[in-house]
């Protein structure tokens, strides 16, 4: 993920901190060195907020399983290749990323507004989400089975799936002051149904080299 996710963002921009996401925050950033700040979000809303209710909460909810889905899928995927230190490297950081995706998601939970733009609102029982939910665990269970080339594939056909779709949708309709630095950090750094590939890409160079 961008740096803007990262505690520093509280401990450089301290008045926009405070004002938009609250001492209980600010205090967290300050303490806890190893969380991000959407890590902080989280769980400050969790234990404090209001989720939005209803069908359009629950597609939040739903984004935020699929990332977690995704992030648990290239974990197994960093410890499947472990000796291939550059490999799991790659595996690892994407993992890690999918997981503050889902964080994100979360957090849009409790900042989202019903308005009239809205329109987007992606539900369990849609065909095409319980296809997506099918696959991705069969793939967890088929990880052991799967070679380094195969992988590499799979991850590129996912990063360009109806999941970052979906991701990318709802990140819109919900943008707001909380959730505005990170939109704006994960734009400039490009979405990764274009910079997973490359990343893929440079990485089989390096190992073709």
């Amino acid at each position: 993920m961008p740096i803007l996710t990262g505690r520093h963002h509280c401990l450089q921009h301290p008045a926009h901190a405070l004002r938009t996401y609250g001492a209980g925050v600010f205090v967290a950033a300050l303490l806890k060195q190893k969380a991000s700040l959407l890590q902080l979000l989280s769980e400050h809303f969790a234990a404090h907020g209001y989720p939005m209710p209803g069908e359009l909460g629950r597609a939040y909810r739903l984004a935020a399983v699929l990332e977690l889905r995704m992030a648990r899928f290239y974990a197994g995927l960093a410890r499947r290749f472990a000796a291939e230190p550059e490999a799991a490297a790659l595996f690892q950081e994407l993992s890690e990323e999918e997981e503050e995706h889902s964080r994100l998601m979360q957090l849009c939970r409790y900042t989202v507004m019903l308005s009239p733009s809205i329109r987007f609102v992606p539900r369990l029982q849609d065909v095409d989400i319980k296809a997506m939910l099918r696959r991705l665990r069969h793939l967890q269970r088929e990880i052991p089975e799967l070679s380094l080339d195969q992988a590499l594939r799979l991850t590129v056909e996912l990063e360009r799936s109806e999941i970052n779709t979906i991701f990318d949708m709802l990140l819109q309709q919900a943008r707001g002051e909380a959730t505005e630095p990170f939109a704006a950090a994960l734009q400039q750094a490009g979405d990764h149904a274009k910079s997973v590939p490359l990343r893929v890409d440079r990485l089989r160079r390096r190992q073709a080299a």
